[in-house]
This record gives C-alpha cells, structure tokens and sequence, in this order.
C-alpha cells in the first residue's frame, strides 16, 4: 500500500481531495471488468508520492490486473486454479449460488453504540453504508451473483470457514 494510489474512502472529498476524485470517477466500479477498472483508475491522480507513505489503496487491484495480464487468464481463473484449487477450498470464490445463499453470515459493524447490519461498498454511497441485507444480499454491487462484473484483487472473495482454514 505504498503506491501512491488512494482507496476513495473519503467520498465528499473534505479531508482528502483525492478520495474524492477516486469516488466520482469510479462510481458504478462493480459492473466494470477489471481491465476497464484498471484503465480508470491509471487517468486519476495519485495520493502521495510512491514509496513516500503508506495507505489502504486500490494497489491489490493493480496486481490482480498484472496477474491477468501475465497469466492470459481472469483473476478468478486464476485464483480457482493456483489457489483454491490446489488448496482443495471448493467453496470459495466471488460467487455465490442461489441454494448457497443462506449459508452467507451477516456483516455486523458497530456505529456509535448502536449496532449495524451489513455493509454497502459503492463509492457514491461512502465506504460503510450500513443497513440488512439479509434478504437481498445487496452490498453495493458486490452482491456475490454471477452479474457482478468486477471480481478484484482487494474484496469480493467469500468462502466456508473450512476453506479459510485450509488457506492459513
């Protein structure tokens, strides 16, 4: 995370102009490919100088790009077969099936005292909108259905504890 790129989590853009830059140019990122998402985010300007600080950033995208780039495979190609697959985690992936779909755990977060439930991630709605998505399953474009376009090297992979388990 010292690329120098931001992560947008500033969506007005009042304590980092350049969040806010990152918010507005990607709004709709999720029905993007990752080839048209990398493309946008190599026009916007970048938050620090590279190797100068160090910052949540957009950089896990870049090297998921750089990893279809090289490999002349998706990300998700790529992951199944030089990770999940070897790794034997067959429930894992940036999809989820419609009979798999209850086996999803509900995001909790707390705001202030009160706690939330579920968590939206589209630029032009802030990084945490948080409300229950129990039923629709809707994060913010990464609804983990096979209409999502983006599958990104920075979130949108879900699994069984069992997987993660044979990751670590």
């Amino acid at each position: 995370h010292t690329s120098g790129l931001s992560h947008g989590f500033d969506v007005t853009g009042e304590l980092n102009r350049v969040d806010g830059i990152y918010a507005k140019a990607l709004k709709g990122r999720s029905r993007l490919t990752l080839a048209e998402f990398t493309d946008r985010l190599s026009e916007l300007p970048l938050l620090f100088q590279p190797g100068s600080a160090w910052g949540y950033s957009m950089s896990p995208d870049v090297c998921g790009r750089l990893i279809e780039v090289i490999t002349g495979k998706t990300l998700e190609a790529f992951i199944q077969e030089r990770v999940c697959g070897p790794l034997r985690m067959v429930n894992t992936g940036y999809t989820i099936s419609e009979p798999e779909r209850h086996r999803l755990a509900q995001v909790y977060m707390h705001r202030g005292s009160t706690m939330m439930v579920g968590m939206k991630q589209e630029p032009s709605e802030g990084p945490f909108v948080l409300e229950d998505i129990t039923d629709s399953l809707d994060t913010g474009g990464r609804a983990f259905t096979a209409e999502q376009q983006l599958k990104d090297g920075s979130a949108g992979l879900v699994g069984t504890a069992g997987d993660f388990a044979r990751f670590c």
